[in-house]
């Protein structure tokens, strides 16, 4: 891994050095010696050399120095080649930290395995908390057994307001309001021991937790600083976060599973419609760009999605991107994703609303038929394509044309044979749901006359008009032989 500043200091603390650090980031990826002939000085380098030829000071005559670009590190008592192994040792101790730390996220291991991994690089308490403040992990209290509040945390379990809200306060002494998505230190007001660093705990750009580094002197900040970032990127695949059954899920991995079918608690998916707040009458929205299809492009489009001031979630599923919204404020989507894509370009498939997200893949097969309905751009939702398909397979076959309801071919041959209107009729009054005066309307006929027909069409037939089977069977039956004709 790449070094800071600070963590060469701190590895090298037995030399008790002598440190000017001003810019102390991840940068440094090797040593270089600092006279050697046509040197070329790069910030991922750290460059050993005699502090005398650089320092005017008689103190510095036997000391060694090791700088990147304005830091500098001056070590007493330790001779050229004796510092150039530590530091090179450094990389190896910093790496295999970084290599098991690594591993046990790539393998979801719980969080006081990690916890107990940073211990070798880390002199203070490390506490872990999901996203209400309740402590999920917590290591090396015994490092500071005078802090109180450290105390109250760990009989608690949890971090009360007075923990962090009105006591935790900036450099210049304001009140802090909330941690960040970067480390921070904070102090502890009117506290005569240095404060903490923290961070939120971000996973799929969703805050589910947060770390925070309680250092027992003012020398462990900088090391904090520096680990904190690798630490949080972590720890979000810990078990904990990761787990099917926890709770403490993001939305977005609740989310992707729901998509994929996977059998999830109830109660995960209860929260998942808590703090999405999407409510009924929710659609599922498929998008797909028929010219652009990269990463990308995706991630822009995600992180405006999400930045919507409506409820919905998104994230990219099998290269294409799910949008989850209420019904009324997709077209709120729609409206962003025209104004991003052009028109020639946009195809989205709408699902038809669905109440339980557990059927969450329904949803998407109907909006991925919607979408794919026409190689063409453009915004198709499975409620009007829904009944068009349904009839058309059921033409396609061709036993359904030989199933039809028996009056429909009885009426088309009296009409023949006796010049009358009896099917048209009987059609008119299904498709007006079985109103006379709708039905005398469109046929422009007289009440009587309706009246008339109807009572004829039951005499040839044996129709029982009270019966909701047998009118749905006619309805079928007209619209079929309909679209045939």
């Amino acid at each position: 891994m790449k070094l800071s500043m600070s963590l060469i200091a701190n590895y090298l603390r037995a030399y008790q050095p002598e440190c000017h650090i001003l810019h102390d980031t991840l940068s440094i990826k090797g040593v270089r010696i600092l006279n050697a002939p046509h040197v070329r000085f790069s910030l991922e380098y750290i460059y050993l050399g005699d502090a005398e030829g650089y320092y005017q000071d008689p103190r510095y005559r036997d000391a060694l120095l090791l700088a990147n670009g304005e830091n500098q590190i001056i070590c007493r008592g330790a001779d050229r080649e004796e510092l150039l192994n530590e530091v090179l040792s450094a990389f190896d101790f910093y790496g295999d930290f970084e290599q098991k730390l690594f591993l046990a996220s790539a393998q979801n291991r719980p969080l006081r395995e990690m916890a107990e991994m940073m211990v070798s690089v880390l002199e203070c308490a490390i506490l872990f908390f999901d996203i209400d403040a309740y402590l999920l992990c917590g290591v090396q209290p015994e490092h500071m057994p005078e802090r109180k509040d450290l105390e109250n945390i760990f009989r608690q379990k949890r971090l009360d307001f007075e923990g962090i809200g009105s006591v935790v306060i900036e450099e210049d002494g304001s009140v802090s309001h909330d941690l960040g998505d970067e480390p921070r230190f904070m102090n502890i007001k009117d506290a005569d021991y240095p404060g903490c660093v923290a961070m939120y705990l971000n996973r799929d750009e969703e805050r589910i937790g947060f770390l925070m580094l309680f250092v027992s002197d003012g020398s462990q900040v900088p090391v904090c600083m520096s680990l904190a970032p690798a630490l949080a990127r972590c720890a979000v695949n810990a078990a904990e976060f990761t787990d099917k059954s926890s709770l403490r899920q993001s939305s977005n991995s609740v989310f992707l599973s729901l998509l994929a079918g996977e059998a999830l608690p109830p109660a995960v998916t209860e929260k998942f419609a808590s703090d999405i707040q999407i409510g009924s009458n929710a659609v599922l929205m498929v998008f797909q760009s028929i010219s652009i299809r990269n990463y990308t492009f995706h991630k822009m489009l995600l992180r405006e999605i999400r930045q919507l001031n409506v409820p919905c979630i998104a994230c990219e599923y099998e290269g294409r991107l799910c949008i989850l919204s209420s019904d009324r404020d997709s077209e709120a989507v729609i409206r962003l994703l025209s104004g991003r894509v052009a028109s020639s370009s946009m195809a989205l498939g709408v699902s038809m609303q669905l109440q339980d997200f557990t059927r969450l893949p329904v949803a998407l097969s109907q909006a991925l038929f919607a979408l794919n309905a026409s190689d063409r751009p453009g915004v198709r939702r499975c409620r009007d394509l829904a009944l068009p398909y349904l009839l058309q397979t059921l033409r396609e076959q061709e036993m359904s044309m030989h199933l039809l309801h028996p009056a429909v071919e009885l009426l088309e041959k009296y009409d023949r044979e006796n010049h009358t209107e009896l099917f048209r009729t009987l059609e008119a009054y299904i498709q007006a749901g079985c109103s006379q005066i709708d039905t005398a309307g469109v046929l422009h006929v007289h009440l009587n006359t309706l009246k008339y027909r109807l009572g004829r069409i039951r005499e040839l037939t044996n129709v029982d008009f009270r019966n909701q089977d047998e009118l749905f069977y006619l309805a079928l039956s007209f619209r079929l032989i309909r679209k045939q004709a």
